[in-house]
Parts: structure tokens; C-alpha cells; sequence
């Protein structure tokens, strides 16, 4: 007497005579009727995957066949279905365009997630530009998932163990959404609003070009959601000092956060052209190198000799050194000069003028005509 089938086989017999009564239709997803067992969804859904990137991409991709005929008969429907609508879209694609259809724009892959929190929304929104810039690729939900799951490293991944089973090398998670929120869940920030309050307050623009301050400012405050004029008080608080000079001499600022950055990039370029123009170094139109600083002896470098200067270079040269123009003495000026005073009282005596050598000497008293008239 032959041996009675088993559950299984029988569970595949049925699926086949139910595919033979209602062939499947070219579809992006698999059909699964409803009586359909569970356990026989999955080597059905890779079949279908299977087929629709071998429409797609030319390269034949086999699925994993199961050892039962009455199985492997009802992959093959399923890859049929999955291969033909992926032979639709290409064909469709190069009807649109009357030409072979160019390939995909290449994306950036996603950075490597290890579980930081502080990378968590990058990482999602990478992986979502990924998934929108190309959805034939990524077309269903496991290949999205397994997709994020490869760019997970260290404790992320560690974390991704938990929902894969080694053995029959199943994911846990039904749709994408399910792995999203479970990373969220685990790695995302529980507050993220107190987070970017208390960034937002520590945040400083020092050395910073106002635009790369603005890039950082927006990454919080567009998290809390803040008006205009919250957004423009916090982005004040954190300008440079040369910044808010320029920005207080300001009459009328914009009250829109948009426009009132705008000014504040234009100040902050204003601002940093100045500076380069006063630290730029000295320029010789006729490329003649400066001469040495002249002396009062000469043209070699060195303190100027007060005792030989003349003219004008003797008052500069006091003047540098804390001199008095008077007397050439330190710790007074020449407005009240010790030594102008008492010159000043000898000249109200008027002195006689000098006698030649050769001239006679006369006496004092004979010298007046009226003198000698009266004798």
C-alpha cells in the first residue's frame, strides 16, 4: 500500500489546482488567495521577486526550489507572474521615451547606522531618497528591508539579530513600516524636542560663516516648530559679537526669518571682506621695495640720535621719546618747562651788546653825550 501524502504535499496539490482554475495576473506584488498556508507564502513571494527583477534588470534571477514537483510547479507560476510584469514596465518605459531607457540617476547609499542616536533620522531619510529615487528596484517591502538592514553596523545590527532567524532566514517584520518603527522605538530620540531646545541654546556662531550657522540653527529650530519671531530672538542670541554690532546699527530688520537671515548673511560677508582688506599686505605700484628708515646719521636701522637731529627731526624725535622740546629733559613739558621760566627772566634785563676787540674802551659814564655836557 503506497504511503499517504503528507499535510505539506497536499497543502501544495491543492494550490496548484486552485492556480490552474485562476491563472495569475502580471502584478507588482504576489497573489495569495486566501486558504493559501502560511508557510508557503514565503518561498512564493521570493519566487515572485525572483521573476520581476529578472524582467527588470535581463539578469535571470532563480529562486531557491523547494523538492516537491507539485511545489516547484506553482513557484514557476509565481515567478511567471512576477517576470512578466516586470517585462511590462520595461517595455512600457521604452515606448514613453521612444528609445531604450536610460539608466537610473545612481543614489548616494545611506551612511552606515550603529545604533547612535543623534544618526537616526539621517539614516531613515537616506534610506527613504534611496527607496523613492528608484521604486522598481525597491519595489516591495522585503528588499526595502533587507536593503536598511545591510547598512546596519555594531549594536544596530545586533539589534537586527533579534528579529532574523538564523535557521529559516526569515525577517520578522511584514512591511517596512514595521522595521521603522521598531529602529525608532530603539534608537530614536524620546524627547526630541528638549533635545534641540537645549542645542538651540547652546549654540554658537563664533569663527562660523553666518550661512553654515544658519545649515546648524535650522537642524533644531525646525524641529520646534518655533515663529518667526522666536526663530530670529534665538538666532540673534547666538551671532558673533562682530554680527550684533552690525546688526544693532539696524533701524527697521526684517520680521520675516527668512529675509532677516538673508540681511544677516549679507552683514556677515560685508563684514568678513573688511577684515580681509585691512590684513592685506602692503603693495608697492612701482615694486621698488621700501627704503630703510632714515636717521640723523644716516640710513641704518636704528634709534634716531637726538644730539645730531635738526629742524623738525629733533621735535619728532623728543616728542617719541617723552622729551621736553625746550630743554630735552624728562618728566615735564615744555608749557611749564623750569628752564623757559628762568630764561624768560633774565631777558627782561637787556644785556649790552659785545664791544669789538679793536674798538677803544670807553667809560660807562662818557658814553652819553648829555653825560659829558653836564661835566
Amino acid at each position: 500500500m503506497p504511503d499517504s501524502p503528507s499535510p505539506l504535499h497536499i497543502n501544495w496539490r491543492i494550490l496548484r489546482d486552485t492556480l490552474t482554475s485562476f491563472p495569475l495576473e502580471p502584478s507588482s506584488t504576489p497573489t495569495i488567495f486566501d486558504h493559501t498556508p502560511a508557510d508557503l507564502v514565503p518561498p512564493l513571494t521570493l519566487a515572485h521577486t525572483c521573476g520581476l527583477t529578472s524582467g527588470i534588470y535581463t539578469t535571470p534571477t532563480l529562486p531557491t526550489m523547494i523538492p516537491y514537483e507539485v511545489a516547484q510547479d506553482c513557484q514557476w507560476k509565481y515567478f511567471q507572474q512576477g517576470l512578466q510584469f516586470g517585462l511590462q514596465q520595461k517595455l512600457k518605459s521604452v515606448s514613453q521615451n521612444d528609445k531604450p531607457s536610460s539608466a537610473t540617476p545612481k543614489s548616494r547609499p545611506p551612511d552606515p547606522f550603529d545604533g547612535t542616536r543623534d544618526k537616526y533620522s539621517t539614516f531613515t531619510l537616506q534610506l527613504s531618497l534611496l527607496f523613492q529615487n528608484d521604486p522598481i528596484r525597491y519595489h516591495s517591502e522585503g528588499v526595502k528591508i533587507r536593503t536598511a538592514a545591510s547598512f546596519l553596523t555594531g549594536g544596530a545590527l545586533s539589534w537586527f539579530k533579534a528579529y532574523h532567524d538564523e535557521e529559516t532566514q526569515e525577517i520578522r517584520f511584514q512591511t517596512y513600516a514595521d522595521f521603522v518603527k521598531a529602529l525608532k522605538a530603539a534608537y530614536d530620540d524620546p524627547d526630541r524636542r528638549a533635545t534641540a531646545e537645549h542645542k538651540l541654546l547652546t549654540l554658537r556662531q563664533n569663527n562660523k560663516d553666518c550661512s553654515t550657522y544658519h545649515a546648524e540653527f535650522s537642524t533644531y529650530a525646525n524641529i520646534l516648530e518655533y515663529d518667526d519671531r522666536t526663530r530670529i530672538s534665538f538666532f540673534r542670541a547666538g551671532a558673533n559679537n562682530e554680527l550684533q554690532a552690525a546688526l544693532a546699527h539696524q533701524l527697521n530688520p526684517p520680521e520675516d526669518f527668512n529675509e532677516y537671515v538673508a540681511m544677516c548673511i549679507q552683514l556677515d560677508n560685508n563684514i568678513r571682506n573688511l577684515c580681509n582688506v585691512r590684513t592685506r599686505p602692503y603693495y608697492n605700484p612701482r615694486g621698488a621695495p621700501p627704503g630703510p628708515v632714515g636717521t640723523s646719521s644716516g640710513t641704518a636701522p636704528g634709534p634716531m640720535d637726538l644730539s645730531k637731529a635738526t629742524g623738525p627731526a629733533r621735535s619728532t624725535g623728543r616728542r617719541e621719546n617723552n622729551l621736553c622740546l625746550y630743554c630735552r629733559l624728562a618728566g615735564h613739558w615744555a608749557a611749564n618747562c623750569p628752564f623757559k621760566k628762568e630764561a624768560h627772566l633774565h631777558s627782561a634785563v637787556v644785556s649790552e651788546p659785545p664791544v669789538p676787540a679793536s674798538a677803544p674802551v670807553a667809560s660807562p659814564l662818557y658814553a652819553n653825550p648829555e653825560n659829558s655836557a653836564s661835566l
